[in-house]
């Protein structure tokens, strides 16, 4: 089987993001050990509500998860934080190399691997072929309702 994944993230951009994701975040990735990506659930802005606290300032709320429940079999997109060290090695991969790299936004499914909060930050572990494709933005992927699909 092949796949034409291609990365967004050129080559001379790699050290960039990898920047960029350690400011966001505030601390380095750790790297795994297996054939895991780790990645960063992309929350679109539908799903955060901005309130103001007593004195006037915002803040954001998070839909809760419970309210997405509903959705379980839709695809997410999300960010490459970490690729593991064992990620894209082997026969399968000698033609198409890796298929994202850290700073690329892939789609992925909801029911796959594992979530957990770390150091404050909810992420995801997957394993590396489970990701559907790598997109450009990730605000170009909405989920669709349910309903929405019987009705156009």
């Amino acid at each position: 089987m092949t796949y034409s994944l291609t990365s967004f993230i050129a080559s001379h951009e790699e050290e960039t993001a990898r920047k960029k994701i350690i400011e966001v975040m505030g601390f380095e990735v750790v790297t795994p050990k297996s054939d895991e990506l780790i990645v960063k659930l992309y929350i679109p802005d539908e799903d955060v509500i901005t309130v103001k606290d007593k004195k006037g300032n915002k803040r954001q709320i998070l839909v809760p998860e419970v309210d997405l429940l509903d959705e379980p079999y839709k695809a997410c997109t999300a960010l490459v934080i970490a690729i593991g060290e064992n990620a894209y090695k082997g026969e399968e991969y000698e033609e198409t190399g890796a298929w994202c790299k850290v700073g690329d936004f892939v789609t992925i499914p909801r029911t796959v691997g594992w979530q957990c909060r770390y150091r404050g930050h909810f992420v995801h572990f997957i394993k590396a072929d489970k990701i559907f494709n790598v997109i450009e933005d990730p605000t170009y992927i909405k989920r669709v309702p349910w309903e929405e699909f019987f009705h156009e």
